[in-house]
Parts: structure tokens; sequence; C-alpha cells
């Protein structure tokens, strides 16, 4: 490794590690206010919460990389354009072109990265954040149950019961669970036990009672009698469901992603699809944005700079909100795969382009 490249990678790295940081304090704060607002009914506490956010990381390296990346070349080839460094540089005769092959290289690694993350590392993250805060709320669902309290904080469930003995045998027992209003249950027990029942289950064994089914005026109405029941609420339900900033679809090994593109209906096969081929998309910005950033900030002057900041964060909002805007282009006639890569062909042109006008002057 030659002294201009380590330099130009010194000068590369700094600002990339120090905007990583940044954006995950940052985004973790956001991510963690988000998730106790909208997960405090079901009780995990703070602790738990921050213990659960490493788990998120994948999914932030997928995104975030490439804003961080952008960010680091316009510090550091700004600071280097603004300081007559690159003119020294093309003085001695090193061309543009050489200097554009340690951000390439940088790129192609945090491409890579990107796709480890996306491919294997989220899913497996995903699923290890998920079983860790279903497990910590039934868990803490199942300790605080009071007699005598009506506890609704589960959006569609409902339950009371009257008291507790000393060996935990609970009586007087109301169950309502409207999840689905089409098909509301509602059982009722002259004693029982609540346990947990593994992972994020828990089990009511419930003793002398009864189960409805349905609206009263519904000719589907069913009542039940039994003398003992085995009813069973998964807490995860309630708790991923809440969590709705991680799509669970991230969870999901690409092998059972792509078959759920060839499977229901075409609506669910273009979600599907395009949650499938950003799982490529994403990373591959961290090279478009070399294409794009290079050019432009290396000719940038000391007034030009913060001219060079705004056209930089004006690119990167018009490319996330076309990657997300999938479903527009969707309705327009293009097809669920050309829609997610539409961004970056369009952006990787309009990089390239620039780029090679750069070189060549």
């Amino acid at each position: 490794m030659n002294t201009l490249t380590r330099y130009v990678l010194r000068e590369l790295l700094w600002p990339l590690l120090a905007t990583i940081a940044l954006l995950i304090v940052v985004g973790s704060t956001a991510q963690l206010v988000k998730m106790a607002n909208e997960i405090s009914g079901v009780g995990l506490s703070l602790g738990e919460l921050v213990g659960a956010l490493p788990f998120a990381l994948p999914t932030f390296f997928a995104r975030g990389l490439p804003i961080a990346f952008l960010l680091a070349m316009l510090v550091a080839f700004g600071r280097m354009a603004e300081e007559r460094e690159l003119l020294a540089l093309a003085a001695s005769g090193i061309s543009m072109r050489r200097l554009l092959t340690v951000p390439l290289i940088m790129g192609t690694f945090l491409t890579a990265f990107g796709f480890l993350m996306t491919i294997w590392a989220e899913p497996r993250a995903l699923e290890h954040l998920r079983n860790r805060l279903v497990e910590s709320a039934a868990d803490y669902f199942s300790r605080t149950l009071e007699p005598g309290v009506i506890h609704d904080q589960l959006s569609g469930f409902m339950l009371y019961f009257g008291a507790r003995d000393e060996d935990g045998e609970v009586h007087d027992v109301v169950i309502a669970d409207e999840r689905d209003p089409t098909h509301a249950r509602l059982l009722t027990a002259s004693f029982g036990r609540i346990e947990l029942a593994g992972g994020s289950r828990l089990s009511f064994l419930l003793k002398s009672g009864e189960l409805q089914e349905g609206a009263a005026q519904d000719p589907t109405f069913r009542r039940i009698t039994f003398d003992e029941l085995d009813w069973r609420l998964d807490i995860g339900f309630f708790v991923w469901r809440a969590v709705s900033q991680i799509p669970m679809v991230n969870a999901l090994p690409l092998s059972e992603l792509y078959r759920r593109t060839q499977e229901g209906e075409q609506a669910d096969r273009d979600w599907y699809t395009t949650w499938l081929h950003r799982k490529f998309t994403y990373p591959l910005a961290n090279l478009i944005f070399v294409l794009l950033v290079f050019p432009v900030t290396t000719v940038l002057s000391r007034q030009s700079r913060l001219l060079a900041y705004v056209a930089a964060a004006g690119m990167v909002a018009v490319y996330f909100t076309m990657a997300e805007a999938t479903a527009t282009l969707i309705r327009l006639g293009f097809s669920a795969a050309a829609a997610t890569w539409f961004p970056n062909l369009l952006f990787l042109a309009i990089g390239a382009a620039l780029t090679t006008m750069r070189v060549r002057r």
C-alpha cells in the first residue's frame, strides 16, 4: 500500500467511523424512544429495551452505512479540495482516476458487508430480538397479574380474576379475546391457573367454565361448557405487532422470502418481491454514492462547500424517497423488481456520467 493510498484511506476512515458512531447513537436513541412508547403496555423495562437494541444493528448497517460513507467522502474530499491538496496532487501528476480507486475499494467492501448484514445477519438478529422481547414481556405479564384488576393493556385482550390462593390458583376468571373482531371469544371459569408455557406463551388452565364464540345474534355463535380447558395466549403477537418500525419481513431467511414471492395474491407477491430486492439495492448504494459524491467534492472551492453538502443531502433524500415509493412505481406499470431497482439504476447512470466527466478533465 503506497503513501497516497494510506493517506486517502485515513482521511476517509476517521470521518466514516465518527459518522457511524453518531448515526448509531442518534438512531438508537430515536428507536429506543419509539419502542418504549409503543410496547410500554406489555411491561418491558428500559434495561431490557436497551439490551435488545444491538440486535437491530444489522438493519441499521444495511441502510445507514451508505449515508455514513457519503458524509465521510464529503468531509474528506471537501477538506482536501478546500486546502488545495487535490490541486497539489494533480500538479504532481496524480490523476483523478487514481484518487478514485480508494473510495471505490471502500465502497466495494461496504457493499459486501451490507450484503452480509441483509442476507445473513439481519434475519438471525431480528429473530433473536423478537424472542428476547416477547419472552421478557411474557415473563413480566405472568408475574404482575393481580386479582380484582381488569388487565387490558394488551390490545384486543382483557383478563380479570377475583382472587388468587397461596398456591397460585385463581378464581372467578373472565377472559375476553377480541383480537379478531369477527371471531370474538369470551371465557369464564370458576377457577384455574396461569402459567408460562414456554417461550412467549401463557397457559390458562381453566376448570368448570364456559366458552362463547362469536356474537349472540350470529348464526355461528357457539356456547361450550367445559370441565377443563388449556387455553393459550401468545404475548409475541402483541409485542411484535407494536414494534412496527422494524418490519418482521426482514427476519425471514432469503429462501423463505423468495418462496413467498411465488405464492398468494399479486399484491402479496409484489410486497415480498420488493423486500427481497431491497436486500441487494440498499447495500449497493455504497458504490453508487461514490460515483455521485466524488465528482462533486473534488471540484469544491471554499465558497461552494456548503452547496455540495446541500446537494448531497438532496441526493440522499431523493434516493431513499424513491426507494420507499415502489408501490407508486408499481401502480405506474413497473414490475415489483423493476420498481425496486429503478432508483439504483437511475442514480448509477447519473453518477457514472459525472465521474466519467471528472476523471477525463
